[in-house]
């Protein structure tokens, strides 16, 4: 039979990693957040002085050709391909986030 100092132990234990968790998670997320503003800035910049306008991280028509901005960006700042995707939703999220999916200058 489980005494209750077991089941206080135990449960106290629970606590201290349930604990744990949220504040990791916080860390987390205050983590992805600062590093999301970063590279949006930073593509943001770059869209600035490129195009004259911060334009949404998907390809799109300018004056009838298709253009890749984030692959431009990509290849202009050396990304790595392992990371491209996740940068790519990292800026998609933001501009949504800035913008309401807009392309607006800022």
């Amino acid at each position: 039979m489980l005494s209750k100092k077991a089941f206080d132990n135990w449960y106290s234990e629970y606590s201290e990693a349930e604990r744990e968790f949220f504040e990791a998670k916080q860390a987390f997320e205050v983590k992805l957040r600062d590093i999301c503003l970063f590279l949006f800035n930073a593509y943001a910049d770059w869209c600035r002085h490129r195009y004259g306008e911060v334009l949404r991280p998907e390809p799109i028509v300018i004056d009838s050709e298709v253009e890749r901005p984030v692959e431009l960006f990509f290849s202009e700042f050396e990304v790595g391909s392992c990371f491209r995707g996740v940068v790519t939703r990292l800026l998609n999220q933001a501009f949504d986030e800035r913008f309401g999916g807009v392309s607006k200058n800022e």
